[in-house]
């Protein structure tokens, strides 16, 4: 065997385990989702492919405020009716109150980001985040998808608070 089939060999061997290991990431879940045990959401890693509503992150987001007491039935539906909307695939993984886990998978190469939502209800705020699951910088797709499904779940919260 040459020097160059071997150098070959070698590259597509580093190509194929790169790919194996993205796939693994990409399909497994985190060690970061849920609480934190002081009642917030896990802080986001310093990468620009993670937003929270806590600061953390780039995006520098705060919770949404609601205006009066609500239920936590009320944002899980409103949150269920934002994802069924959006243009976007999510689907909810979790549910255990105050707590709601989704995954959101992109378009062309079906990589999945997790978003967590944790309903305070006592002060009145939604905390949210929202990480990549694989890579450093996803050009912005976390914070374009949050502001999107904000945009629609502050109409649908409005919405039913005006039948109520």
């Amino acid at each position: 065997m040459g020097k160059l089939s071997l150098t070959l060999l070698i590259l597509i061997g580093l190509v194929l385990v790169s790919l194996g290991y993205i796939i693994y990431k990409n399909l497994k879940n985190p060690s970061l989702l849920g609480t934190n045990g002081e009642g917030l959401l896990t802080p986001c890693p310093n990468k620009p492919n993670c937003i929270g509503s806590d600061g953390s992150g780039y995006a520098g987001y705060t919770p949404v405020s609601f205006s009066r007491d609500l239920e936590f039935e009320t944002i899980q539906e409103a949150l269920e009716q934002t994802f069924d909307k959006s243009p976007y695939e999510i689907q909810i993984k979790t549910i255990s109150a105050p707590y709601i886990h989704a995954v959101a998978i992109t378009n062309k190469l079906r990589f999945r980001d997790d978003l967590e939502f944790l309903y305070d209800r006592a002060n009145k705020k939604l905390h949210f985040r929202s990480a990549s699951r694989v890579g450093y910088d996803d050009l912005g797709l976390n914070q374009t998808r949050m502001d999107d499904l904000l945009s629609i779940f502050r109409k649908q919260i409005n919405s039913d608070e005006e039948d109520a």
